[in-house]
């Protein structure tokens, strides 16, 4: 995780470190930074509510996603706003405090969004070897949610020690955070970054495949073992049984498919990051080589991992058409005018009637300024009102008004029920 502080570091030990103006390239990266600020900010805020919206249903999987998403906020608004500081201002601008503090809140939100997922994973895991054991698994689940966000703090800690205020040797007033002088030799700063790379990325992931492995064998062996003993049997109990279950299964498949899904989005952007900070520690010289553009790409892809959760977990569980419609209301987006069905749509159009629609009372109310007709949604004559009015064969168009409650309807004197 300092692994990308050392090597921003090392790139500014010459004079050019003076200059706190940012460069081109610089500000690429910021602007980056800056789209995904935004993106993870309105996705992780979005599912935020939406699930304590729904803390009713007091499902596992809800709770261990709300600290999932917690622990992005932290990223988003906290560790991508202190990388586009530190890269606009190539100097660290703050106190010696500050920067132990930072450092500290800075390691603890990456670590615990690995945990989470390690949580996740896990009750993934009892959820499908042990699925008779329901009477401890909310407890079980809030236990290791105390254990992952107590191992962050305690994996953060250490950065307090390791992290300092220096002044440039040949800057005067340059001052930056760094972890130089922190170790008395190579060797012991190699083992702290080899452990704090495999508690952050290698661990959590060798965990999250042995879960899931686990996992896929027990669901294919189960499978072929109900393919081969279940009798064939076209009783209507057992019809009913399968129909009740067939909800409950698919939504555990949904959860599965869903938290595999994050892992292997998780997986995904740490890899080459990871790696190349493996790299940097094991060869130094030759890491060295690898251009700068590239090293920020990496770095920029383990932290989007905060904005892909919410993308995720949003199209496994958000309703399109549902938000679709929402939108619409939100925004009054007008549809064209469309011509009821078995009319035939009139050259010309003369706007009298306006029709009102009550969500509440389900009752249509056609009003002009010569009638005043009321019928319910459910009435069994669409033409009730024939003997009292004479109708025109014109169709009857509906289109939104100016506002989104009301549709006019254009046809004199015409009344359809709804």
């Amino acid at each position: 995780m300092d692994e990308s502080t050392q090597m921003d570091v090392t790139a500014c030990n010459d004079t050019t470190c003076s200059d706190t103006t940012s460069t081109p390239e610089q500000n690429f990266v910021i602007g980056v930074y800056s789209i995904l600020l935004v993106i993870g900010a309105v996705g992780n805020v979005a599912v935020l509510i939406s699930l304590l919206r729904n803390r009713r249903r007091k499902s596992r999987v809800s709770l261990l996603m709300t600290h999932l998403v917690i622990a992005d906020m932290i990223v988003i608004f906290y560790f991508i706003p202190l990388e586009i500081g530190w890269r606009k201002t190539n100097a660290w601008l703050a106190g010696n405090v500050a920067c132990k503090f930072l450092q500290v809140f800075r390691g603890f939100g990456l670590y615990l969004s690995s945990n989470v997922l390690v949580c996740i994973s896990v009750d993934r895991f009892f959820a499908i070897i042990y699925p008779l054991r329901l009477a401890i698994a909310r407890k079980r689940s809030k236990m290791m949610l105390y254990v992952a966000w107590a191992f962050a703090l305690l994996l953060s800690l250490p950065q307090s020690a390791v992290f300092r205020v220096m002044e440039h040797p040949q800057i005067p007033d340059f001052k930056q955070c760094v972890s130089f002088e922190a170790f008395s030799n190579h060797q012991q700063e190699l083992a702290y970054n080899v452990i704090c790379l495999s508690a952050m990325y290698f661990v959590p992931l060798l965990v999250i495949t042995i879960c899931y492995l686990c996992i896929f064998y027990k669901i294919s062996r189960n499978s072929k073992q109900n393919s081969e003993k279940e009798p064939p049997s076209n009783s209507r109990r057992v019809i009913l049984r399968r129909s009740d279950q067939r909800p409950l299964v698919r939504a555990r498949r949904r959860t599965l498919r869903m938290t595999v899904t994050i892992v292997t989005v998780f997986a995904c952007c740490w890899f080459p990051y990871a790696t190349m900070t493996l790299w940097y520690m094991l060869d130094w010289e030759s890491a060295m080589r690898v251009p700068k553009r590239l090293q920020d790409f990496f770095f920029i892809m383990a932290v989007s991992n905060s904005c892909m959760d919410p993308l995720v977990y949003g199209s496994y569980t958000v309703d399109l058409r549902a938000l679709i419609l929402a939108l619409r209301k939100i925004f009054c987006i007008r549809k064209e005018p469309t011509v009821l069905p078995g009319i035939k749509r009139p050259e010309t159009i003369t706007l009298v009637d306006q029709l009102r629609i009550s969500q509440s009372r389900k009752r249509v109310r056609l009003s002009n300024p010569r009638d005043d007709l009321t019928t319910p949604r459910t009435s069994s004559e669409p033409f009730a009102y024939r003997a009292h009015h004479s109708f025109s064969e014109r169709a009857i168009i509906m289109k939104p008004t100016h506002s989104c409650d009301d549709f006019t309807l254009s046809s004199p004197k015409k009344w359809y029920s709804a």
